[in-house]
């Protein structure tokens, strides 16, 4: 599936829409009927968030255009496994990203995709603990986070300004390893 991805990257011109529209129809709709749904259940559902979350960012860079129907369906899927195993996997193209959860934000706001208030809390909860700002234990990742936002990688989140400074430099990647490993 990452190498679907990488040759997307390099050479968009190999990877077409429906070569997407396959992986999203096997993985996700279990058009072939092997119980999909059950198998990224568990543990393996972290697998299932990465590579629905890895579709939603192709969408969002541009190199898949699906419909509507199967957008809903993309981040109906990616809240609801988050908020009903109660963890996200966590790598770059998902919980280290924030430009995937605001594209998922305005998507749920544009298409007018409706998901139970209770769903979206335990969600909005989990991602906000997950980037260290929801009073969660803080980890190692939170300072690879930082940094990644202290470079002007990904945009820079209140609760990484741990120096209060007012800006997220690595001072605060810093303070932040120290604090998970200690001095």
């Amino acid at each position: 599936f990452e190498y679907l991805w990488g040759w997307e990257a390099t050479c968009p011109d190999l990877i077409s829409d429906d070569m997407w529209q396959e992986v999203y129809e096997v993985y996700v709709g279990d058009k072939c009927g092997l119980g999909m749904s059950e198998f990224f259940e568990g543990d393996t559902a972290y697998a299932y968030q990465s590579m629905v979350g890895r579709l939603l960012e192709t969408v969002r860079k541009g190199y898949w255009t699906p419909s509507d129907d199967v957008l809903r369906q993309l981040v109906t899927a990616y809240i609801e496994s988050i908020a009903d195993t109660g963890y996200v996997t966590c790598c770059h193209h998902t919980c280290a990203n924030p430009w995937l959860d605001e594209y998922i934000r305005g998507l749920i706001s544009a298409l007018g995709i409706t998901i139970d208030q209770e769903t979206m809390d335990e969600y909005e909860r989990i991602m906000r603990d997950v980037r260290g700002g929801g009073g969660g234990a803080t980890t190692t990742a939170d300072a690879v986070i930082t940094l990644r936002m202290a470079t002007g990688s990904i945009p820079a989140l209140d609760w990484a300004d741990v120096s209060g400074d007012g800006t997220v430099t690595s001072l605060d990647a810093l303070m932040i390893l120290q604090n998970t490993i200690g001095d």
